[in-house]
């Protein structure tokens, strides 16, 4: 879900932050039924607790590396019909994405302090 939302925000003009995610790409966001999460509750429980005590950083790859976040995406995955590949190719774009932003970032301040020089 997550990773649907930053890819239908990146697709919007490319220029927006992850904030800036209008209506439409939440709506188009895919979530499982109320049934498919509570069957998958005993399995999400132990997630949660995992993922409250891991430290929070701005290093998405780590995020994403944490064993208890794979876990959870690939319990979303499976909820949503998706295959475990489709998953970790999806998380994987998620992280090029960002790493691009970043490297277009560095480069933007570059050209502007050669510019103020």
């Amino acid at each position: 879900m997550r990773l649907a939302v930053d890819e239908g925000a990146r697709q919007l003009t490319g220029a927006q932050a992850i904030a800036d995610v209008d209506c439409r790409v939440l709506a188009d966001a895919p979530f499982p039924g109320p049934a498919a999460i509570a069957a998958a509750g005993r399995s999400l429980e132990p997630l949660r607790d995992a993922l409250a005590r891991d430290p929070v950083t701005t290093d998405l790859a780590a995020m994403l590396a944490r064993p208890a976040q794979r876990e959870l995406d690939l319990v979303a995955g499976r909820l949503l019909g998706l295959s475990r590949a489709e998953v970790e190719r999806r998380r994987r774009a998620m992280v090029d994405r960002v790493e691009a932003r970043l490297a277009h970032a560095a480069a933007t301040r570059h050209r502007i302090g050669a510019l103020e020089r």
